[in-house]
Protein backbone atom coordinates (compact mmCIF):
# COMPACT_ATOMS: atom_id res chain seq x y z
CA UNK A 1 0.00 0.00 0.00
CA UNK A 2 1.46 3.41 -0.86
CA UNK A 3 1.92 5.63 2.01
CA UNK A 4 3.93 5.87 5.28
CA UNK A 5 3.03 3.72 7.89
CA UNK A 6 3.42 4.86 11.62
CA UNK A 7 3.68 3.50 15.29
CA UNK A 8 3.15 4.72 18.32
CA UNK A 9 7.08 4.67 18.84
CA UNK A 10 7.33 6.63 15.37
CA UNK A 11 7.92 10.51 16.08
CA UNK A 12 5.22 12.91 14.11
CA UNK A 13 5.57 13.77 10.61
CA UNK A 14 8.07 16.35 10.23
CA UNK A 15 6.91 20.25 11.14
CA UNK A 16 3.49 18.68 12.91
CA UNK A 17 2.94 18.88 16.27
CA UNK A 18 -0.15 17.94 18.39
CA UNK A 19 -2.24 20.87 19.79
CA UNK A 20 -1.57 21.03 23.36
CA UNK A 21 -4.70 22.44 26.07
CA UNK A 22 -2.82 25.78 25.78
CA UNK A 23 -2.41 25.53 21.94
CA UNK A 24 -6.41 24.57 21.61
CA UNK A 25 -7.49 27.81 23.77
CA UNK A 26 -4.64 29.76 21.77
CA UNK A 27 -6.11 28.94 18.50
CA UNK A 28 -9.56 28.95 19.48
CA UNK A 29 -9.19 32.78 20.50
CA UNK A 30 -7.64 33.48 17.08
CA UNK A 31 -10.08 32.45 15.64
CA UNK A 32 -13.20 33.88 17.53
CA UNK A 33 -10.90 37.24 17.13
CA UNK A 34 -11.16 36.91 13.31
CA UNK A 35 -14.75 36.24 13.46
CA UNK A 36 -15.88 39.44 15.26
CA UNK A 37 -13.05 41.74 13.39
CA UNK A 38 -14.54 39.92 10.04
CA UNK A 39 -18.21 40.78 11.46
CA UNK A 40 -16.95 44.16 12.89
CA UNK A 41 -15.56 45.23 9.09
CA UNK A 42 -18.39 43.28 7.16
CA UNK A 43 -21.22 44.96 9.02
CA UNK A 44 -19.65 48.63 9.19
CA UNK A 45 -19.25 48.17 5.65
CA UNK A 46 -21.28 50.41 3.35
CA UNK A 47 -23.01 47.75 1.29
CA UNK A 48 -24.02 46.27 4.90
CA UNK A 49 -25.80 49.91 6.48
CA UNK A 50 -27.28 50.14 2.40
CA UNK A 51 -28.45 46.25 2.95
CA UNK A 52 -29.85 46.90 6.62
CA UNK A 53 -31.48 50.02 5.53
CA UNK A 54 -33.11 48.92 2.77
CA UNK A 55 -35.27 45.94 4.17
CA UNK A 56 -38.51 47.02 6.77
CA UNK A 57 -37.34 43.67 8.68
CA UNK A 58 -33.59 45.35 9.74
CA UNK A 59 -34.71 49.02 9.25
CA UNK A 60 -37.69 49.45 11.51
CA UNK A 61 -35.88 47.70 14.27
CA UNK A 62 -33.27 50.05 14.18
CA UNK A 63 -35.21 52.80 13.95
CA UNK A 64 -37.29 52.02 17.02
CA UNK A 65 -34.09 50.62 19.36
CA UNK A 66 -32.52 54.59 18.48
CA UNK A 67 -36.06 56.72 19.29
CA UNK A 68 -35.72 58.91 21.89
CA UNK A 69 -39.22 58.38 23.24
CA UNK A 70 -40.45 55.49 24.58
CA UNK A 71 -43.63 54.32 22.75
CA UNK A 72 -46.67 54.60 24.78
CA UNK A 73 -48.69 51.98 22.36
CA UNK A 74 -47.40 49.57 19.86
CA UNK A 75 -48.93 47.85 16.76
CA UNK A 76 -48.36 44.08 15.70
CA UNK A 77 -48.97 43.15 12.42
CA UNK A 78 -48.81 42.30 8.30
CA UNK A 79 -48.80 44.71 5.63
CA UNK A 80 -52.02 45.54 6.67
CA UNK A 81 -51.12 47.27 9.74
CA UNK A 82 -48.09 48.61 7.70
CA UNK A 83 -50.84 50.74 5.36
CA UNK A 84 -53.56 50.70 7.69
CA UNK A 85 -52.70 52.20 11.06
CA UNK A 86 -51.86 55.99 10.61
CA UNK A 87 -49.26 56.49 13.42
CA UNK A 88 -49.87 60.11 13.52
CA UNK A 89 -53.91 59.81 13.69
CA UNK A 90 -53.66 57.53 16.65
CA UNK A 91 -51.45 59.80 18.62
CA UNK A 92 -53.72 62.38 18.02
CA UNK A 93 -56.39 60.74 19.01
CA UNK A 94 -55.60 58.91 22.19
CA UNK A 95 -53.62 62.65 23.20
CA UNK A 96 -57.04 64.44 22.94
CA UNK A 97 -58.78 61.82 24.72
CA UNK A 98 -56.44 60.86 27.55
CA UNK A 99 -55.45 64.72 28.25
CA UNK A 100 -51.29 63.83 27.69
CA UNK A 101 -49.16 63.51 24.74
CA UNK A 102 -49.45 59.56 23.77
CA UNK A 103 -46.33 57.98 21.62
CA UNK A 104 -47.40 55.40 18.83
CA UNK A 105 -45.51 53.05 16.72
CA UNK A 106 -46.63 51.16 13.88
CA UNK A 107 -44.04 48.18 14.31
CA UNK A 108 -45.97 45.71 11.08
CA UNK A 109 -43.63 43.90 8.93
CA UNK A 110 -44.42 42.10 5.64
CA UNK A 111 -46.06 38.83 6.23
CA UNK A 112 -45.42 39.57 10.02
CA UNK A 113 -47.55 36.94 11.87
CA UNK A 114 -47.43 35.47 15.36
CA UNK A 115 -43.88 34.43 14.74
CA UNK A 116 -42.79 37.97 14.03
CA UNK A 117 -45.21 39.45 16.44
CA UNK A 118 -43.20 37.47 19.16
CA UNK A 119 -39.74 38.71 17.59
CA UNK A 120 -40.78 42.66 18.43
CA UNK A 121 -41.51 42.11 22.12
CA UNK A 122 -37.85 41.84 22.75
CA UNK A 123 -37.47 45.41 21.39
CA UNK A 124 -40.67 46.39 23.58
CA UNK A 125 -39.66 45.24 26.65
CA UNK A 126 -35.89 46.09 26.39
CA UNK A 127 -37.10 50.24 26.12
CA UNK A 128 -35.91 51.86 29.57
CA UNK A 129 -40.18 51.92 29.43
CA UNK A 130 -42.19 49.30 27.99
CA UNK A 131 -45.34 50.58 26.17
CA UNK A 132 -48.67 50.69 28.17
CA UNK A 133 -50.31 48.65 25.67
CA UNK A 134 -49.48 46.81 22.52
CA UNK A 135 -52.17 46.12 19.72
CA UNK A 136 -52.03 42.60 17.92
CA UNK A 137 -53.60 42.50 14.85
CA UNK A 138 -54.53 39.27 12.73
CA UNK A 139 -55.42 38.33 9.74
CA UNK A 140 -57.03 35.07 8.99
CA UNK A 141 -54.01 34.21 6.33
CA UNK A 142 -52.07 33.77 9.38
CA UNK A 143 -53.20 30.62 10.45
CA UNK A 144 -53.04 28.42 7.47
CA UNK A 145 -50.90 25.88 7.19
CA UNK A 146 -49.93 27.20 3.48
CA UNK A 147 -48.73 30.50 5.31
CA UNK A 148 -45.86 31.31 2.61
CA UNK A 149 -42.52 29.84 4.25
CA UNK A 150 -40.11 32.53 3.39
CA UNK A 151 -41.72 35.33 4.83
CA UNK A 152 -43.38 33.52 7.75
CA UNK A 153 -39.52 33.08 9.00
CA UNK A 154 -38.21 36.28 7.55
CA UNK A 155 -38.40 37.44 11.24
CA UNK A 156 -36.01 35.15 12.46
CA UNK A 157 -32.16 36.65 11.52
CA UNK A 158 -33.92 39.98 11.46
CA UNK A 159 -36.09 40.36 14.54
CA UNK A 160 -34.89 37.58 16.86
CA UNK A 161 -32.31 38.51 19.48
CA UNK A 162 -29.96 36.25 21.71
CA UNK A 163 -31.75 36.79 24.45
CA UNK A 164 -34.80 35.65 23.07
CA UNK A 165 -33.72 32.17 22.26
CA UNK A 166 -35.21 30.80 25.31
CA UNK A 167 -38.61 32.26 24.58
CA UNK A 168 -38.25 30.85 21.02
CA UNK A 169 -37.82 27.14 22.23
CA UNK A 170 -40.43 27.28 24.55
CA UNK A 171 -43.11 28.72 22.05
CA UNK A 172 -42.28 26.19 19.96
CA UNK A 173 -39.42 27.04 17.34
CA UNK A 174 -37.03 24.77 16.54
CA UNK A 175 -33.71 24.92 17.85
CA UNK A 176 -31.90 25.47 14.49
CA UNK A 177 -34.08 28.23 13.81
CA UNK A 178 -33.99 30.15 17.68
CA UNK A 179 -30.16 29.63 17.14
CA UNK A 180 -30.31 31.27 13.62
CA UNK A 181 -31.84 33.71 15.27
CA UNK A 182 -29.17 34.12 17.98
CA UNK A 183 -26.36 34.13 16.09
CA UNK A 184 -27.64 36.66 13.49
CA UNK A 185 -28.18 39.31 16.36
CA UNK A 186 -24.45 38.86 17.49
CA UNK A 187 -23.05 39.22 13.84
CA UNK A 188 -24.47 41.60 11.41
CA UNK A 189 -22.38 39.62 8.64
CA UNK A 190 -25.20 36.83 9.31
CA UNK A 191 -28.11 39.63 8.93
CA UNK A 192 -26.99 40.44 5.54
CA UNK A 193 -25.58 37.67 4.02
CA UNK A 194 -28.15 37.10 1.63
CA UNK A 195 -27.93 40.66 -0.03
CA UNK A 196 -24.11 40.34 0.33
CA UNK A 197 -24.26 37.17 -1.89
CA UNK A 198 -26.98 38.67 -4.15
CA UNK A 199 -24.47 41.56 -4.71
CA UNK A 200 -21.52 39.31 -5.06
CA UNK A 201 -23.27 36.59 -7.65
CA UNK A 202 -26.24 38.35 -9.28
CA UNK A 203 -24.96 42.04 -9.13
CA UNK A 204 -28.12 43.02 -7.34
CA UNK A 205 -27.73 45.80 -5.07
CA UNK A 206 -29.54 46.69 -2.30
CA UNK A 207 -32.67 48.97 -2.66
CA UNK A 208 -33.22 52.27 -1.41
CA UNK A 209 -33.53 53.09 1.79
CA UNK A 210 -37.36 51.79 3.25
CA UNK A 211 -39.88 54.04 3.52
CA UNK A 212 -40.40 54.32 7.38
CA UNK A 213 -43.08 57.14 7.20
CA UNK A 214 -44.52 58.33 10.63
CA UNK A 215 -43.03 56.18 13.21
CA UNK A 216 -43.73 52.74 10.58
CA UNK A 217 -47.04 53.87 9.03
CA UNK A 218 -46.56 53.78 5.18
CA UNK A 219 -48.85 55.17 2.73
CA UNK A 220 -50.75 52.76 -0.17
CA UNK A 221 -51.64 54.36 -3.34
CA UNK A 222 -54.85 54.92 -4.42
CA UNK A 223 -56.18 53.15 -7.76
CA UNK A 224 -59.82 54.19 -9.43
CA UNK A 225 -62.74 52.38 -8.38
CA UNK A 226 -62.13 49.79 -11.00
CA UNK A 227 -59.68 48.20 -10.48
CA UNK A 228 -59.29 48.29 -6.63
CA UNK A 229 -62.88 46.21 -7.20
CA UNK A 230 -61.14 43.61 -9.76
CA UNK A 231 -58.19 43.24 -6.71
CA UNK A 232 -60.32 42.85 -4.35
CA UNK A 233 -62.18 39.99 -6.36
CA UNK A 234 -58.78 38.44 -6.85
CA UNK A 235 -57.30 38.39 -3.70
CA UNK A 236 -60.35 37.29 -2.31
CA UNK A 237 -60.50 34.11 -4.51
CA UNK A 238 -56.44 33.79 -4.00
CA UNK A 239 -57.16 33.73 -0.53
CA UNK A 240 -59.60 30.69 -0.66
CA UNK A 241 -57.78 28.72 -2.81
CA UNK A 242 -54.78 28.78 0.35
CA UNK A 243 -57.17 28.42 3.02
CA UNK A 244 -60.04 26.17 1.97
CA UNK A 245 -57.93 23.02 2.30
CA UNK A 246 -55.72 24.14 4.42
CA UNK A 247 -54.98 22.60 8.42
CA UNK A 248 -54.71 24.51 11.21
CA UNK A 249 -50.85 26.35 11.77
CA UNK A 250 -50.40 25.13 15.24
CA UNK A 251 -46.75 26.73 15.03
CA UNK A 252 -48.44 30.16 14.84
CA UNK A 253 -50.88 29.92 17.44
CA UNK A 254 -47.90 28.53 20.14
CA UNK A 255 -46.15 31.80 19.12
CA UNK A 256 -50.15 34.03 19.49
CA UNK A 257 -50.19 32.19 23.06
CA UNK A 258 -46.24 33.18 24.08
CA UNK A 259 -47.15 36.73 22.41
CA UNK A 260 -49.72 37.52 24.85
CA UNK A 261 -48.13 35.71 27.50
CA UNK A 262 -44.54 37.62 27.23
CA UNK A 263 -46.70 40.91 27.07
CA UNK A 264 -48.72 40.09 29.57
CA UNK A 265 -46.27 39.20 32.06
CA UNK A 266 -44.46 42.03 31.83
CA UNK A 267 -47.39 44.24 32.98
CA UNK A 268 -47.99 45.47 29.25
CA UNK A 269 -52.17 45.73 28.43
CA UNK A 270 -52.97 43.75 25.39
CA UNK A 271 -55.67 44.22 22.96
CA UNK A 272 -56.31 41.91 19.70
CA UNK A 273 -58.11 43.51 16.86
CA UNK A 274 -58.67 41.84 13.34
CA UNK A 275 -57.24 43.41 9.91
CA UNK A 276 -59.04 45.58 7.89
CA UNK A 277 -60.98 44.29 4.54
CA UNK A 278 -63.24 45.12 2.18
CA UNK A 279 -66.42 43.28 1.30
CA UNK A 280 -65.34 40.62 -0.83
CA UNK A 281 -63.09 39.26 1.14
CA UNK A 282 -65.48 38.90 4.26
CA UNK A 283 -66.41 35.25 2.54
CA UNK A 284 -63.67 33.20 3.26
CA UNK A 285 -64.45 34.15 7.26
CA UNK A 286 -66.29 31.55 7.40
CA UNK A 287 -64.05 28.76 5.62
CA UNK A 288 -63.79 26.08 8.35
CA UNK A 289 -59.86 26.12 8.84
CA UNK A 290 -60.58 30.63 9.70
CA UNK A 291 -63.43 29.69 11.68
CA UNK A 292 -61.29 27.20 13.84
CA UNK A 293 -58.44 29.67 14.11
CA UNK A 294 -60.50 31.99 15.16
CA UNK A 295 -62.30 30.39 17.86
CA UNK A 296 -58.54 28.80 18.98
CA UNK A 297 -57.23 33.02 19.45
CA UNK A 298 -60.86 33.73 20.88
CA UNK A 299 -60.02 30.81 24.16
CA UNK A 300 -56.18 32.12 24.18
CA UNK A 301 -56.54 35.45 24.76
CA UNK A 302 -59.42 34.57 27.15
CA UNK A 303 -56.73 33.10 28.93
CA UNK A 304 -55.16 35.96 29.35
CA UNK A 305 -57.95 38.26 30.09
CA UNK A 306 -57.14 40.01 26.81
CA UNK A 307 -59.75 41.19 24.95
CA UNK A 308 -60.69 39.96 20.57
CA UNK A 309 -62.32 42.93 18.89
CA UNK A 310 -63.57 42.03 15.43
CA UNK A 311 -62.81 44.53 12.28
CA UNK A 312 -66.67 44.21 11.19
CA UNK A 313 -67.77 45.04 14.60
CA UNK A 314 -65.93 48.30 14.92
CA UNK A 315 -63.93 50.09 12.46
CA UNK A 316 -65.79 49.30 8.65
CA UNK A 317 -64.35 51.43 6.46
CA UNK A 318 -66.29 51.72 2.19
CA UNK A 319 -64.66 49.44 0.25
CA UNK A 320 -63.49 52.92 -1.87
CA UNK A 321 -60.77 53.37 0.39
CA UNK A 322 -58.88 50.09 -0.14
CA UNK A 323 -55.96 50.19 -2.97
CA UNK A 324 -56.56 46.73 -3.48
CA UNK A 325 -58.83 44.21 -1.08
CA UNK A 326 -57.40 45.17 2.63
CA UNK A 327 -54.60 47.79 2.29
CA UNK A 328 -56.17 50.83 2.98
CA UNK A 329 -55.01 54.24 1.16
CA UNK A 330 -54.07 56.94 3.26
CA UNK A 331 -57.39 58.53 2.80
CA UNK A 332 -58.86 54.78 4.48
CA UNK A 333 -56.33 54.58 7.18
CA UNK A 334 -57.08 57.92 8.79
CA UNK A 335 -60.62 57.11 9.04
CA UNK A 336 -59.91 53.56 10.15
CA UNK A 337 -57.08 54.84 12.42
CA UNK A 338 -60.26 57.43 13.74
CA UNK A 339 -62.81 55.36 13.97
CA UNK A 340 -60.52 52.70 15.54
CA UNK A 341 -58.79 54.94 18.45
CA UNK A 342 -62.45 56.31 19.53
CA UNK A 343 -64.56 53.12 19.18
CA UNK A 344 -61.76 50.80 21.07
CA UNK A 345 -58.66 52.01 21.85
CA UNK A 346 -59.83 55.06 23.72
CA UNK A 347 -62.60 53.90 25.76
CA UNK A 348 -60.24 50.76 26.60
CA UNK A 349 -57.69 52.80 27.80
CA UNK A 350 -59.53 55.18 29.74
CA UNK A 351 -63.03 53.67 30.61
CA UNK A 352 -63.73 57.21 31.72
CA UNK A 353 -62.91 58.63 28.26
CA UNK A 354 -65.61 60.35 26.29
CA UNK A 355 -67.85 58.44 25.00
CA UNK A 356 -67.91 59.23 20.63
CA UNK A 357 -71.64 59.35 19.39
CA UNK A 358 -70.39 58.99 16.00
CA UNK A 359 -72.13 61.35 13.50
CA UNK A 360 -68.66 63.27 13.49
CA UNK A 361 -64.95 62.88 12.30
CA UNK A 362 -63.43 65.52 14.67
CA UNK A 363 -64.73 68.17 16.48
CA UNK A 364 -65.49 71.44 15.26
CA UNK A 365 -62.13 72.89 13.42
CA UNK A 366 -61.66 75.94 15.30
CA UNK A 367 -63.09 79.07 13.46
CA UNK A 368 -60.53 81.68 12.66
CA UNK A 369 -60.62 84.97 14.94
CA UNK A 370 -63.59 86.66 14.51
CA UNK A 371 -65.79 84.35 13.10
CA UNK A 372 -67.98 81.32 13.71
CA UNK A 373 -68.87 77.99 11.76
CA UNK A 374 -71.51 77.96 9.35
CA UNK A 375 -70.53 74.39 7.97
CA UNK A 376 -67.54 72.32 8.12
CA UNK A 377 -68.20 68.76 6.86
CA UNK A 378 -66.75 66.91 9.31
CA UNK A 379 -70.21 64.53 9.50
CA UNK A 380 -69.60 60.77 9.20
CA UNK A 381 -72.88 60.76 7.33
CA UNK A 382 -74.83 62.99 5.32
CA UNK A 383 -74.36 66.48 6.79
CA UNK A 384 -77.49 67.81 8.54
CA UNK A 385 -79.38 70.01 5.99
CA UNK A 386 -77.99 69.37 2.87
CA UNK A 387 -79.50 67.39 -0.40
CA UNK A 388 -77.95 65.79 -3.54
CA UNK A 389 -78.48 64.39 -6.89
CA UNK A 390 -76.82 63.15 -9.61
CA UNK A 391 -73.47 60.69 -9.14
CA UNK A 392 -70.56 63.07 -8.58
CA UNK A 393 -71.24 64.20 -4.47
CA UNK A 394 -70.88 61.11 -1.94
CA UNK A 395 -73.46 61.37 0.53
CA UNK A 396 -71.30 61.92 3.21
CA UNK A 397 -68.21 63.94 3.30
CA UNK A 398 -64.87 62.87 1.39
CA UNK A 399 -61.77 62.05 3.56
CA UNK A 400 -59.93 63.56 0.62
CA UNK A 401 -58.18 62.61 -2.42
CA UNK A 402 -60.33 59.20 -3.85
CA UNK A 403 -59.61 57.01 -6.77
CA UNK A 404 -56.58 58.36 -9.46
CA UNK A 405 -57.46 62.01 -7.73
CA UNK A 406 -54.26 63.57 -6.92
CA UNK A 407 -53.69 64.46 -3.37
CA UNK A 408 -56.01 67.44 -1.94
CA UNK A 409 -55.03 70.09 0.05
CA UNK A 410 -55.77 73.05 2.76
CA UNK A 411 -58.88 71.69 3.94
CA UNK A 412 -60.00 71.28 7.82
CA UNK A 413 -60.30 68.31 9.60
CA UNK A 414 -60.94 65.00 8.29
CA UNK A 415 -63.72 65.79 5.53
CA UNK A 416 -64.63 68.14 2.58
CA UNK A 417 -67.35 68.41 -0.13
CA UNK A 418 -66.41 67.29 -2.96
CA UNK A 419 -67.93 66.04 -6.32
CA UNK A 420 -64.85 64.18 -7.48
CA UNK A 421 -65.93 60.51 -7.80
CA UNK A 422 -64.25 57.64 -6.99
CA UNK A 423 -66.04 55.47 -9.32
CA UNK A 424 -65.86 57.76 -12.51
CA UNK A 425 -63.83 60.49 -11.60
CA UNK A 426 -64.25 63.77 -13.53
CA UNK A 427 -66.72 62.41 -15.94
CA UNK A 428 -69.31 62.35 -12.90
CA UNK A 429 -71.54 64.87 -12.34
CA UNK A 430 -74.21 66.12 -9.97
CA UNK A 431 -75.51 69.23 -7.41
CA UNK A 432 -75.59 69.48 -3.38
CA UNK A 433 -77.72 72.37 -2.05
CA UNK A 434 -77.26 73.19 1.98
CA UNK A 435 -80.07 73.92 4.17
CA UNK A 436 -80.67 77.49 5.17
CA UNK A 437 -78.94 79.94 7.14
CA UNK A 438 -78.86 83.02 8.78
CA UNK A 439 -76.46 85.79 7.50
CA UNK A 440 -75.24 87.34 10.68
CA UNK A 441 -71.72 89.35 10.20
CA UNK A 442 -70.99 90.92 7.19
CA UNK A 443 -68.54 88.56 5.68
CA UNK A 444 -69.04 84.92 4.54
CA UNK A 445 -65.23 82.88 4.66
CA UNK A 446 -65.11 79.47 2.74
CA UNK A 447 -62.70 77.26 1.15
CA UNK A 448 -62.91 76.46 -2.32
CA UNK A 449 -60.93 74.32 -4.98
CA UNK A 450 -61.59 72.27 -7.89
CA UNK A 451 -61.79 73.31 -11.45
CA UNK A 452 -62.68 76.79 -12.88
CA UNK A 453 -64.25 76.30 -16.13
CA UNK A 454 -68.15 77.18 -16.65
CA UNK A 455 -70.55 74.26 -15.39
CA UNK A 456 -68.53 74.37 -11.66
CA UNK A 457 -69.07 76.78 -8.84
CA UNK A 458 -70.27 77.43 -5.16
CA UNK A 459 -73.65 79.70 -5.57
CA UNK A 460 -74.53 81.64 -2.40
CA UNK A 461 -78.19 82.01 -3.12
CA UNK A 462 -80.20 84.75 -1.27
CA UNK A 463 -84.46 85.20 -1.93
CA UNK A 464 -84.21 82.46 -5.06
CA UNK A 465 -81.41 84.98 -6.81
CA UNK A 466 -77.57 84.13 -6.92
CA UNK A 467 -75.77 86.54 -5.26
CA UNK A 468 -72.00 85.35 -5.37
CA UNK A 469 -70.22 82.61 -6.93
CA UNK A 470 -66.83 81.20 -6.66
CA UNK A 471 -64.78 78.58 -8.68
CA UNK A 472 -61.57 76.37 -7.94
CA UNK A 473 -57.94 77.42 -9.95
CA UNK A 474 -57.61 74.12 -11.41
CA UNK A 475 -56.51 72.90 -8.01
CA UNK A 476 -56.67 70.38 -5.56
CA UNK A 477 -55.42 73.07 -3.01
CA UNK A 478 -57.98 74.84 -1.71
CA UNK A 479 -58.28 78.20 -1.37
CA UNK A 480 -60.03 81.02 0.68
CA UNK A 481 -62.58 82.78 -0.87
CA UNK A 482 -64.50 86.40 0.90
CA UNK A 483 -67.40 87.49 -0.14
CA UNK A 484 -68.55 91.20 0.87
CA UNK A 485 -72.38 90.45 2.30
CA UNK A 486 -72.86 93.34 4.39
CA UNK A 487 -76.26 94.20 2.80
CA UNK A 488 -77.22 91.17 3.05
CA UNK A 489 -77.20 91.01 7.00
CA UNK A 490 -80.33 89.41 8.99
CA UNK A 491 -81.28 87.68 5.57
CA UNK A 492 -81.54 84.03 5.08
CA UNK A 493 -79.86 82.08 2.72
CA UNK A 494 -78.58 78.82 0.64
CA UNK A 495 -75.04 77.21 -0.73
CA UNK A 496 -75.66 75.41 -3.79
CA UNK A 497 -72.67 73.66 -5.13
CA UNK A 498 -72.68 72.60 -8.58
CA UNK A 499 -70.71 70.20 -11.15
CA UNK A 500 -72.18 70.12 -14.72
CA UNK A 501 -68.78 69.66 -16.23
CA UNK A 502 -67.33 65.79 -17.28
CA UNK A 503 -63.66 67.01 -18.90
CA UNK A 504 -60.64 67.71 -17.57
CA UNK A 505 -60.65 69.68 -13.71
CA UNK A 506 -64.77 68.14 -13.87
CA UNK A 507 -64.91 68.92 -10.09
CA UNK A 508 -65.56 71.55 -7.18
CA UNK A 509 -64.06 71.15 -3.71
CA UNK A 510 -65.73 73.27 -0.74
CA UNK A 511 -64.62 73.26 3.08
CA UNK A 512 -65.02 75.41 6.34
CA UNK A 513 -67.67 78.06 5.59
CA UNK A 514 -67.43 81.14 8.33
CA UNK A 515 -69.29 83.72 8.71
CA UNK A 516 -66.76 86.53 10.15
CA UNK A 517 -66.41 90.53 11.30
CA UNK A 518 -68.20 92.32 14.21
CA UNK A 519 -72.07 91.44 14.21
CA UNK A 520 -74.01 94.18 13.79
Amino acid sequence: MLGVETTPDMPPAEGRRPLTGRGLAVALVVMLATVVVANRVVGQSDLAQAILASERYTALPRAFEAAPDDPDVAFLGDSRCIHGVASDVVADELSRALGRRVTVWNLGVPGGPPIAQLGWTGYLLDRERPPAAVVVMLSEYMFGSKLEPTMSRESIPSLWQWDDVPTAIAAGMPVEDALRGGVSDLFTAQRVRRGVLAKLFDGVAPGPPEDLGDHGYRRAGRVDAATQKARARGRAAGYHAELVDAELNEEQLGYFDATLARLTGAGVRVIVVTTPKSTPLFANLSLPVVAEAFRRVRDIAASYGVEVVAYRDTAVVDDAYFSDGDHLTREGAVRYSTLLSRRVLAPWLAPDAPRWAGRRWTDPPEPDAGCELVFDFEEVDRPPGWGFEGESFRRAPSPGAVGTQQDVTGFRGRGLLSSFSAEKGDAATGEAGSGRFTITRPELRLLVGGGKADGLGVALIVEGKLVREARGADSEALGVVSWDVRELVGQSATLHVIDHRKGDWGHILLDQVELCGEAP
